[in-house]
């Protein structure tokens, strides 16, 4: 779907702005009120305008997920961006790890991160300050109007987002949350970009991993399969970003679990028999999704002429089941070519777009987003490749 319909974002788009006018009225009395009270019942931090908080004085919201809210401050005469999380152990907990992911990344390679300034405990909260940015990726993308950015600078995007990649196999970290409104710049200046938002990122020492993991958008299969996984998580999101940037559409635009299985058969036929079958039976994690092929399946009702459509043929080794069929039963789902997929007509006949250009972006897709995750191209594999190499 394009960018502008995407049902995700438009859900959470005013969130901010609902935000504001909430710490502009009643937050301010009870503030007034109860100078000892710094949480709602949710844990969230109450903020009002021109509160104080260390070193720090509270503009505005910039944002709220479920780990806490995030606020524009000045620090001084600067502006900076605010990270307060929930008060409970677990958003505590978990806040003190994406410190250390942070840190790590930005010590180590500074270059990607957005200037980390300082934390501190506030209250029972725990909070960290970091540079302010002023666009994402994704609002510079919806800024082409549908036009996408052109093969060139994918090209030199690929290689930030392949150096990205590298850096942090080599640190040992795994983002996790892969996407464009998790890439930021100022004033709509590429050469400025920085990954953030490391709250849902994993040490990969560690051995205890989250599975439900991904924005649906740019989720591998790993996760969406169940099983283990690891840093090629955050190459497949990148490759499903890369398409993303130069087509302006979402690589796979699923509304459900159901939806985007069905997308990635589409665009990379049946998975393997390795990742969905033990002791050839079908794994208990994605019996919603297969089961075992019965004539009487295929022939009830419409199966075999949708199943079809996906690319699964009669005498494929699974089906999908029932309910993977009529969940978002949608055009999006039926079998797509990638190379005809990846293609701009927008930018036809401009320099870098040429038959060449473009067999190197797909050789680039191809081997990102694969089913297999040791089959799957490495960010030092991404740099390596002819579309990172080409000048």
């Amino acid at each position: 779907k394009p960018l502008n319909k995407r049902a995700l974002l438009m859900m959470t788009l005013n969130i901010a702005d609902t935000f504001n006018k909430i710490i502009e009225g009643p937050t301010v009395a009870t503030k007034q009120k109860n100078q000892q009270s710094t949480a709602d019942e949710k844990g969230y931090f109450i903020a009002y305008e021109n509160q104080e908080v260390n070193d720090y004085v509270i503009k505005k919201a910039l944002g709220q997920g479920s780990f806490g809210r995030v606020m524009l401050a000045l620090r001084g005469d600067q502006n900076v961006a605010l990270k307060i999380c929930r008060s409970q152990p677990y958003f505590i907990e978990a806040m003190k790890q994406e410190i250390v992911i942070y840190k790590r990344i930005s010590q180590q390679y500074p270059e990607m991160a957005a200037g980390f300034i300082e934390d501190f405990a506030y209250y029972g909260h725990i909070c960290y300050s970091m540079e302010l940015f002023d666009c994402t990726l994704y609002s510079y993308l919806k800024q082409t109007q549908g036009q996408g950015l052109g093969l060139p600078t994918v090209r030199n995007l690929a290689r930030v987002l392949g150096k990205w990649l590298s850096n942090m196999e080599d640190l040992m970290i795994i983002h996790t949350d892969m996407k464009p409104e998790n890439m930021v710049m100022m004033r709509d200046d590429l050469s400025t970009l920085k990954l953030i938002d490391y709250g849902s990122g994993i040490l990969a020492e560690e051995g205890s991993r989250p599975t439900y993991i991904q924005s649906r958008f740019y989720r591998s299969p790993e996760i969406t399969f169940g099983i283990k996984y690891d840093y090629k998580i955050d190459c497949w999101s990148v490759g499903a970003l890369l398409l993303e940037l130069h087509t302006c559409y979402t690589a796979f635009p699923a509304r459900s679990s159901f939806m985007l299985m069905k997308m990635f058969i589409s665009m990379m036929g049946l998975p393997p028999k390795s990742i969905v079958l033990e002791d050839d039976q079908i794994r208990q994690k994605v019996e919603k999704y297969f089961q075992t092929p019965t004539d009487s399946h295929w022939n009830f009702g419409t199966n075999a002429e949708k199943m079809q459509k996906y690319g699964i043929a009669k005498n494929s080794y699974i089906y999908l089941t029932q309910e993977c069929i009529d969940n978002e039963d949608r055009d999006q789902c039926y079998k797509r070519d990638l190379s005809k997929l990846m293609m701009n007509s927008r930018w036809n006949g401009r320099e870098g777009h040429t038959e060449k250009d473009y067999e190197e972006f797909l050789e680039l897709l191809q081997n990102v987003l694969v089913w297999e995750k040791d089959k799957r191209w490495t960010g030092k594999q991404i740099l390596q490749s002819r579309f990172c190499r080409q000048q």
